[in-house]
């Protein structure tokens, strides 16, 4: 089950990074895939969803903000979080099950990561982080430099929660229960 949710999750963060990148160089093409989202019959039904999820249209392995907002990589979900979630897990699962260095290094994994950056999640970020340094200090061999970097992600995170909208912003979501 692992390694195909893992090849599964690379092919749509590799499909998804391509579609992305052409629609930030060429405004055109955001233009033709929301014309054809049209022709796609989209899951927007109340008997479908139990509510509406307005402001999207889908190609099936892609969305499309209705507002022509495409700065972060949402790949086939509605909102660019849940996307980043999909792809941490396959990228987690690649970490912990194949534990290599070569391995973490790969190819399929730079696009999971690159793929993870163009959602712009401020939430993923910090769950990449978090997964990269456990997989350092608990599948790895303990070196100095595996603490050293864990202290230093605490530094960051202390000194990013003092932003003047982040802890606000985390202190929202999790006050509201419509992102859950």
């Amino acid at each position: 089950f692992a390694d195909n949710l893992i090849r599964f999750s690379f092919y749509i963060s590799l499909i998804s990074l391509l579609i992305w990148t052409s629609m930030q160089i060429n405004s055109n093409f955001t233009n033709n895939l929301f014309t054809l989202s049209y022709l796609i019959p989209q899951l927007s039904s109340a008997d479908d969803l139990g509510q509406l999820q307005s402001g999207v249209r889908h190609i099936i392995i892609f969305s499309i903000p209705e507002d022509g907002d495409v700065t972060r990589n949402s790949g086939p979900f509605y909102e660019p979080g849940r996307f980043v979630i999909f792809i941490l897990i396959s990228l987690g699962l690649e970490l912990y099950i194949k534990n290599s260095i070569n391995k973490a290094l790969s190819f399929k994994n730079f696009i999971l990561f690159i793929t993870t950056l163009t959602t712009f999640s401020t939430t993923g970020y910090f769950a990449f982080v978090f997964l990269f340094l456990s997989w350092l200090l608990f599948f790895r061999r303990f070196r100095f430099i595996n603490i050293l970097a864990s202290l230093l992600f605490l530094l960051i995170v202390v000194y990013s929660l003092n932003f003047d909208f982040l802890l606000p912003k985390v202190m929202n979501d999790l006050d509201s229960d419509s992102n859950y």
